[in-house]
């Protein structure tokens, strides 16, 4: 059963042990760790922090920030969390940590796949940027910049939708459940990966 439908193997520091090779060696997967797979998410989120970062500042000079961060920061999610895992097999955290996303079977990880892994996640930020930027619209100009970023956090939440803190309630529920997941089964599978039929290897 190949490990790797994307790219021959290469060497790392470390490597498998030699376990892992004799699984490799009769065909089988070798599972990505929790702690590898965090350690990729933490990569990943670093890539994306010129993002924040220049979110924030455009938040002290407009409250049209997030609008104005919408479409640069969904493409770049989009393209590392489907793109990428559809094209190369992983996110780039995972690619450089020697992982892939693969289906059960291993082959290589299908479009429908990459898109249904991450969906949930993508529907909840959705929601989360609709409510910010209703809340953008509700609130006067001259009110948000009179204010410093602490009282316009507070000031915020008087204009924000009713249902403004449910998706990221949401959301922390959500990624509470799929490490609960990824922690209860021996193949490291978090929900969704079972949601999208897929699952983590080590390929070096």
């Amino acid at each position: 059963m190949p490990t790797d439908p994307y790219a021959p193997p290469q060497s790392a520091v470390g490597g498998f042990t030699r376990a892992e090779q004799d699984i490799r060696d009769n065909g089988g997967q070798v599972i990505a760790s929790a702690g590898q797979r965090l350690a990729a998410s933490l990569i990943d989120f670093a890539i994306v922090l010129p993002l924040v970062a220049l979110d924030l500042y455009l938040a002290s000079h407009t409250r049209w920030s997030d609008l104005y961060m919408l479409l640069p920061y969904y493409l770049a999610t989009i393209f590392l969390s489907i793109v990428m895992v559809r094209t190369y097999g992983g996110s780039p955290g995972k690619l450089l940590l020697g992982m892939r996303i693969v289906m059960l079977d291993g082959s290589a990880v299908t479009w429908k796949a990459s898109v249904l892994r991450f969906s949930v996640y993508l529907m909840l930020e959705l929601a989360i940027s609709a409510s910010d930027i209703l809340t953008a619209f509700a609130m006067p100009d001259d009110s948000y910049l009179a204010l410093d970023h602490t009282a316009r956090i507070e000031a915020l939440e008087t204009y924000a939708p009713w249902w403004s803190d449910y998706p990221s309630y949401a959301v922390m529920l959500w990624m509470l459940a799929c490490a609960i997941t990824l922690l209860a089964n021996q193949r490291r599978r978090t929900l969704y990966d079972y949601q999208a039929g897929t699952i983590v290897v080590r390929v070096r």
